[in-house]
């Protein structure tokens, strides 16, 4: 079932013009962010208020290293309008 929801974002993605790169890197964000709540949600349930946070925070920052490419693609971009 999951299959055909990815190739269809696959498909929408290309005929966007994005490039494969961004796509899966957008995928793997998404999985980022699925095992960070999953994460949270576990430490939450367990009384473990400080490494939910924890837990966010290295989620946080993983997207953050993650999303760098991207940035300096739509900065490029930005500076060939320019």
């Amino acid at each position: 079932m999951l299959g055909s929801v990815i190739s269809e974002l696959g498909e929408l993605f290309a005929a966007a013009g994005l490039d494969e790169g961004y796509t899966a890197l957008i995928f793997k964000s998404a999985a980022i962010c699925i095992v960070t709540d999953i994460t949270r949600n576990i430490c939450i349930d367990s009384g473990e208020s400080a490494m939910a946070a924890a837990a966010l925070l290295w989620g946080k920052m993983a997207l953050t290293y993650m999303s760098m490419p991207l940035l300096r693609a739509v900065v490029d971009m930005i500076k060939e309008v320019l």
